[in-house]
């Protein structure tokens, strides 16, 4: 992460001193580090959600099978 602050910084800098800018202003290629970092969060997230959905699947699916082997015991 402290990557991308650098790179932001610097950039910032850079136009700061070439263009009598800002130093808070950000660039379009910053903006764009920023959407595509946003993006590869999202698509993390997203497979987070469904990894977490599939092991509580599977999870159920290990309770239905102990409910099945439990009701058809040695007392049924």
């Amino acid at each position: 992460m402290s990557w991308l602050r650098e790179r932001l910084l610097s950039q910032s800098l850079v136009e700061y001193n070439s263009q009598g800018r800002d130093p808070n202003y950000l660039s379009g290629e910053s903006l764009g580090l920023i959407h595509e970092l946003f993006l590869i969060m999202s698509v993390l997230i997203i497979f987070e959600m469904l990894n977490c959905a599939a092991n509580g699947f599977i999870k159920m699916q290990h309770l239905i099978v102990e409910a099945i082997l439990i009701s058809s015991g040695p007392y049924s």
